[in-house]
């Protein structure tokens, strides 16, 4: 792999660390939201889970988490910078590259994501080990929410940063902090639906729940249910993307610099 290829996986991987320290509290929130079908409120979420055990209570399933974002965001945000550029250099029209780019990352994180997903939705739901709950249950729903917002992540982070060329701006570290955050939100609230399904396929312990199930289930009953945690999740993905995007960028062009300083 040639040094510039290398150089956009590893500024991945380090925005993705950074990233997962600063939302993880929120992704907890979420996933006992999803769980518990009931209204909680945020705040008082917080309270309660910091009153039992201070901050660790807040980072519960974080240890499976930061283990999978890390490689997770190294695939994402390495593959899509990577395949944005091959593709640019083949005759495909330049609207479909950034779509097609996010299907490709979006493929691949969903290998890595999807078990560790499993096991950071029943650490936080339960008390199951790691030895049960290492599985790829909820394969397709993952790589179906994975695929779709990476594609519509990267088309709208590209379009925006087109903008920003055409009007003769430079890009700087807060515009990109603006287009990641307003980039993930659409997608995130384009893919929630999958997202919960997701997450009910995962917290079953004893037995796996069909796709198919949840989802007939979800409409005859409640179909709102498909957008539980979507404030959240947005959320989430806001301050992810605001993280990630900078900090990839910020770590990719200035790679020299962290490569001396870090001494890889």
């Amino acid at each position: 792999m040639s040094n510039d290829k290398l150089k956009s996986y590893i500024s991945g991987g380090i925005s993705g660390l950074i990233e997962v320290s600063f939302v993880h509290p929120i992704e907890y929130f979420k996933t006992t939201k999803q769980y518990s079908n009931k209204k909680i409120n945020f705040t008082s979420f917080i309270r309660t889970t910091y009153s039992e055990n201070g901050i660790k209570s807040l980072y519960k399933g974080f240890l499976p988490r930061v283990t999978g974002v890390v490689p997770m965001r190294t695939v994402f945000w390495g593959t899509m910078y990577v395949s944005d550029n091959y593709l640019s250099n083949t005759s495909i029209d330049k609207k479909y590259i950034y779509p097609i780019s996010g299907v490709i990352a979006g493929s691949i994180q969903t290998l890595i994501d999807c078990p560790i997903e499993s096991l950071k939705t029943k650490m936080m739901t339960s008390n199951a080990s790691i030895r049960n709950s290492l599985n790829f249950n909820g394969f397709t729903p993952n790589l179906i929410r994975n695929v779709g917002f990476a594609a519509i992540f990267n088309y709208q982070k590209n379009v925006m940063k087109q903008k920003y060329l055409d009007e003769g701006k430079d890009i700087r570290f807060m515009d990109n902090f603006y287009i990641g955050c307003v980039s993930g939100i659409a997608a995130s609230i384009i893919t929630q639906p999958f997202d919960y399904v997701k997450t009910k396929m995962q917290e079953k312990i004893e037995k796996k729940v069909p796709m198919r199930k949840i989802m007939y289930n979800t409409l005859k009953n409640n179909p709102a249910l498909f957008f539980s945690g979507t404030i959240p999740r947005a959320s989430i993905t806001c301050i992810s993307m605001s993280i990630g995007l900078p900090v990839f960028e910020l770590v990719n062009n200035n790679f020299s610099k962290f490569n001396n300083f870090l001494n890889i």
